[in-house]
């Protein structure tokens, strides 16, 4: 083979094996860093988001409870049969 030993193939592809081992672990390392700041970053970001639904769940069990007094007090039918149209459609 000109020259080159089983010796020297083996020592090469050691090279190789470990040259990939290292690349793999810095790439491993650098993505958990990269995923740690980004989560935290769109938890930062979505925040104001989640808040606002939060307050709109408020509001819609502010309006149930105030439709649901209305309904037992003998409150409008047609205003009735929209709130439970709305509700089967998944809108309130």
């Amino acid at each position: 083979m000109n020259g080159i030993t089983l010796g020297q193939i083996a020592e090469v592809l050691a090279w190789f094996a470990g040259g990939i081992g290292s690349i793999t672990a810095i790439g491993v390392v650098i993505s958990k860093v990269f995923n740690k700041a980004l989560s935290k970053n769109l938890e930062n970001s979505l925040q104001p988001l989640i808040d606002k639904i939060d307050h709109l769940e408020q509001k819609v069990d502010q309006l149930e409870a105030k439709h649901d007094n209305y309904s037992e007090h003998g409150g409008n039918s047609y205003i009735h049969g929209k709130m439970e149209k709305l509700k089967k459609e998944g809108k309130l």
